[in-house]
């Protein structure tokens, strides 16, 4: 599992420590790395600190999942990141995340009032295996469909002449 938390709080670093504990106690092994700013840590989490582009790159390669589990997102930057890395995401369905997380085709969306024991159900089921229709393909292919920064340039600039042409009529 990766974690990428600049702002640990509103980006929800302790719900996930306590997903993955929960996951952990109904048997799931799992592996965590937690990537920018983070508060003391348990000594099993492995936590680089900040990275630059090419490192945090790495990271979402090398990692199975990533778990986001904020409070509050607006833009979803580390969401669509990873969605071009072809990696799946557990996130809270908070702001704008339902239009960035296609659920079960990029990850899945846990309720924010419930999000460390949803995404804890999910981390185990993951574990056994259960992982749906969702993989790296199924991920890289939703951003290739609709969050590649070309492809929303194409359908910006389709939408702006449908609307000059009804303008016109």
């Amino acid at each position: 599992m990766l974690v990428v938390a600049s702002d640990w709080e509103r980006k929800g670093g302790d719900r996930a420590l306590a997903a993955v504990a929960q996951a952990r106690a109904a048997g799931a092994d799992i592996a965590l790395t937690v990537i920018g700013s983070a508060p003391s840590l348990p000594d099993d989490v492995r936590a680089p600190g900040r990275l630059g582009a090419d490192e945090l790159s790495a990271e979402f390669s090398r990692a199975d999942v990533l778990l986001e589990l904020a409070r509050a997102n607006a833009a979803g930057v580390t969401l669509t990141d990873a969605a071009a890395h072809g990696l799946p995401a557990i996130a809270t369905a908070v702001g704008g995340v339902a239009s960035i997380v296609a659920e079960e085709r990029s990850g899945w969306l846990v309720p924010d009032d419930a999000a460390s024991s949803a995404a804890a159900e999910l981390l185990a089921a993951l574990g056994r295996g259960s992982w749906g229709g969702v993989s790296r393909a199924t991920a890289a292919a939703w951003y290739a469909e609709a969050l590649d920064w070309a492809t929303w340039g194409e359908r910006v600039a389709g939408l702006c002449a449908r609307v000059r042409e009804e303008a016109a009529r």
